[in-house]
């Protein structure tokens, strides 16, 4: 009986001894593939700011990749789209930051500012690289012909609303 009881002894602290304590998420830069056990200090690089457009939520270490985008739209109302009607300006294009927006008819305009949720609206999504704010550039042209430009302050994860005719 006594052997017996060793024997499960010896079994049973085999078994124990078996387990192997570390990290088991895959996507970790610590992952032991040796672990069975997870020890809940798993380390996955990546951005954690959620103000970012590529936050990564598994992310427990900030690795200085984080990137951001911002908004903007640009409106402008009645008397400004008939002031430029008045000296022939029938459609304007739309530059910012060397990002060409598009040609758009002088006779569409809105009577308040359309805000950024509103469709058929002169908007994009601008790229601020690592940085959360900065200065957009805004070039109008008529027919290819330069009309002027106008910077404009952009913010991580907010839509700039600007009157052009101001």
């Amino acid at each position: 009986m006594h052997k017996l009881t060793l024997g499960i002894l010896v079994i049973c602290s085999g078994l124990i001894s078996c387990k192997k304590e570390g990290c088991t998420d895959f996507d970790a830069s610590n992952y032991d593939s040796k672990a069975n056990t997870d020890n809940g200090n798993r380390i996955v690089e990546g951005c954690t700011d959620t103000n970012a457009v590529n936050f990564l939520s598994k992310a427990t270490n900030e690795n200085g990749t984080c990137h951001y985008e911002a908004g903007v739209v640009l409106w402008y109302n009645a008397k400004t789209s008939k002031s430029m009607q008045s000296i022939g300006i029938d459609e304007l294009t739309y530059v910012v930051n060397g990002i060409d927006f598009g040609k758009f008819p002088t006779t569409t305009f809105w009577p308040n500012n359309p805000g950024c949720s509103l469709s058929n609206t002169i908007s994009a999504s601008l790229e601020l690289g690592s940085e959360k704010s900065g200065i957009g550039k805004i070039d109008y042209y008529f027919k290819g012909n330069f009309q002027g430009t106008q910077d404009i302050s952009l913010n991580a994860n907010e839509c700039t609303s600007l009157d052009i005719g101001r």
